[in-house]
């Protein structure tokens, strides 16, 4: 918690006249950097790819305050769930083999879909959804009692 004060601080004397922060930010002179259409390096944002954001929205104030909510706030120890014992049942242990099975040669499981921050076709993702499912199943398994 410590650094987080002057994190925001250097971030707020970042901020774009209009609030927003650059992507990019020069070392050593902190100014923001920018890609023209053609991909050459500049210091000016006229004529910026439509793309990407080389702006980016700031969240500052809402981060900070959340700094402000959480740094005075008990320390709590993280709560433990239990789910209790789980039992290796014929059909715990079918999903366990499908979701080994269904690993790519790297080990990933990728599916059919669009990704949702990009403006491109379908084609092969990993879907945050589908890898939280698999390694439930997989957890379970390992947990099992016979």
């Amino acid at each position: 918690m410590e650094p987080i004060p002057r994190a925001i601080g250097y971030l707020k004397r970042s901020r774009l006249p209009d609030g927003r922060l650059a992507r990019f930010y020069e070392l050593q002179t902190n100014e923001p950097l920018y890609f023209t259409t053609k991909y050459e390096l500049t210091y000016q944002d006229d004529d910026l790819p439509t793309h990407y954001g080389f702006k980016v929205t700031s969240s500052l104030d809402s981060i900070e305050a959340a700094y402000h909510r959480i740094k005075d706030a008990p320390t709590r120890k993280p709560e433990v769930r239990s789910t209790g014992t789980v039992k290796l049942t014929p059909a715990l242990a079918r999903q366990s083999r499908a979701v080994i099975d269904a690993m790519d040669d790297r080990g990933a499981w990728v599916e059919k879909g669009v990704l949702r921050t990009v403006n491109s076709n379908s084609g092969q993702i990993i879907e945050t959804r589908t890898f939280v499912r698999n390694v439930e199943i997989l957890a379970r398994f390992i947990a099992a009692k016979p």
